[in-house]
């Protein structure tokens, strides 16, 4: 009885943490199933930006896109760490990061998706269990991981029971693509400006950077770092922005594979109402333009074919 209480719970608790339409991304990652050229790290300015069918055409690479919304660059070097360890590497990384990259206030680490994928990760296992909000959490870890992960059952009937239970999850409005999201709204009016003010930049963060670039540069993959379109002039609207800049091409000089694209304030997409569903997202118009440019670096930087 208390080991069908545990599964229970543990499927319960997958169901409610992917209930978007990127709960697949990290169900193909552990399973080994990205078998891709290029793949795609980022918050939801990569995962609603890139349009994986872009990046063929363009580069003629295939393109896995695994942004999720409301993370950082701590999120995205535990991604591509576990990509790495469950899947062959990529021929290119790309890597989404913002003028806000290096505030903890605007974006956060996230274990709570890896819970689905501690019994069949150490380093989820660890990452999850150091954030459980409760000792029962801890403890139901701990059995998931030693004791129901050895039942046969266990990997048919809690993916049934799990499926069974999303069948009503909510998702976000659009097409998945290949990990991505496309929306098909647009901007009906113009949004509050952004206001005038800088943006920290904590060590943490910044060493997360470097991590994920030494990681890039240990196993040969050049990293493109691309900073996407916004609707306003964010880079000029923060004060610091020179500031933030140079800490990018700073841990980015060690590392001669490496490339930084930055549409931030790229005047093909400042103030066009068609290509936004809000100031800081791209609409499908958006993020297949946004793409093009995308593969056109790829291509450039001799990534492509």
């Amino acid at each position: 009885m208390l080991a069908f209480d545990f599964t229970v719970n543990a499927v319960l608790f997958r169901a409610k943490v992917q209930s978007g339409a990127w709960r697949q991304n990290l169900d193909d990652l552990y399973d080994g199933r990205i078998d891709t050229e290029v793949a795609f790290f980022g918050s939801s300015r990569i995962y609603l930006h890139v349009d994986p069918e872009e990046i063929v055409r363009g580069a003629g690479l295939s393109a896995y896109n695994l942004g999720l919304d409301g993370t950082n660059i701590e999120h995205h070097l535990f991604t591509l760490t576990e990509y790495l360890a469950f899947n062959r590497p990529p021929k290119v990384v790309v890597l989404g990061l913002d003028v806000a990259a290096f505030d903890p206030a605007l974006l956060r680490m996230r274990p709570e998706v890896f819970r689905a994928y501690s019994p069949r990760s150490e380093r989820a296992y660890a990452l999850v269990n150091a954030t459980a909000p409760s000792p029962l959490m801890r403890l139901e870890m701990f059995v998931e991981r030693n004791i129901m992960r050895s039942l046969a059952f266990r990997n048919r009937i809690p993916d049934v029971v799990a499926a069974w239970l999303n069948r009503h999850a909510p998702t976000p409005g659009g097409e998945p693509v290949r990990g991505g999201l496309l929306r098909d709204q647009i901007l009906t009016a113009d949004p509050a400006p952004p206001p005038l003010e800088p943006v920290a930049v904590t060590t943490p963060l910044r060493e997360a950077f470097g991590r994920f670039i030494a990681v890039c540069r240990e196993r040969s993959i050049p990293l493109l770092v691309v900073q996407m379109p916004y609707y306003y002039d964010i880079p000029a609207s923060t004060t610091n922005r020179a500031d933030v800049e140079a800490v990018i091409h700073a841990e980015l000089a060690g590392y001669a594979g490496a490339d930084f694209l930055d549409l931030g304030s790229d005047p093909d997409f400042l103030g066009r109402k068609d290509l936004f569903y809000n100031q800081y997202h791209l609409n499908r118009s958006g993020a297949q333009a946004a793409s093009a440019k995308v593969a056109a670096r790829l291509r450039a930087n001799g990534w492509g074919r």
